[in-house]
């Protein structure tokens, strides 16, 4: 004999088991897919001439002084951000440390045309070399490579 009450509480027993039963599949469901993040810069670019169209006249001139005075050789990895016309967190590494800080106020006083939507990392060399090989005791200048 069945009742309101007893079939209430059937259909809830059932509905607790078949909770109880596909819990399990539940929960495989939903760790089968595991989250990824990815992170990381994009890569910069080389093509700074593009951005930045008088920064071989611009590093010729902002520092002749100091590659006179100092007159060393090498070559320096110089990267930088560009939002808009601003640059922005220029670095230096390698190459005569004596060069570093006017390499960084150099880039910082470039002319540059960037993209107003995002900022655009950009990757150089400067090789610092002697005008004439022949000549020894010449002075040196700054010639503009691209990095990569």
């Amino acid at each position: 004999m069945f009742t309101k009450k007893t079939a209430t509480a059937a259909a809830l027993l059932a509905l607790c088991l078949s909770a109880l039963l596909t819990a399990p599949a539940q929960a495989q469901r939903s760790t089968d897919l595991q989250r990824v993040e990815v992170s990381g810069q994009p890569t910069p670019r080389t093509d700074v001439a593009k951005a930045c169209p008088d920064i071989g006249e611009t590093l010729q001139r902002s520092l002749a002084r100091v590659v006179h005075l100092e007159r060393r050789t090498g070559t320096v990895n110089v990267d930088f951000s560009l939002r808009e016309q601003a640059v922005t967190q220029v670095s230096s590494q390698g190459g005569p440390f004596e060069y570093h800080a006017a390499i960084r106020r150099a880039v910082r006083s470039l002319d540059c045309q960037g993209s107003t939507q995002a900022t655009a990392s950009y990757r150089f060399q400067i090789a610092f070399t002697q005008e004439d090989a022949a000549e020894q005791d010449g002075p040196r200048v700054a010639v503009l490579l691209p990095r990569h």
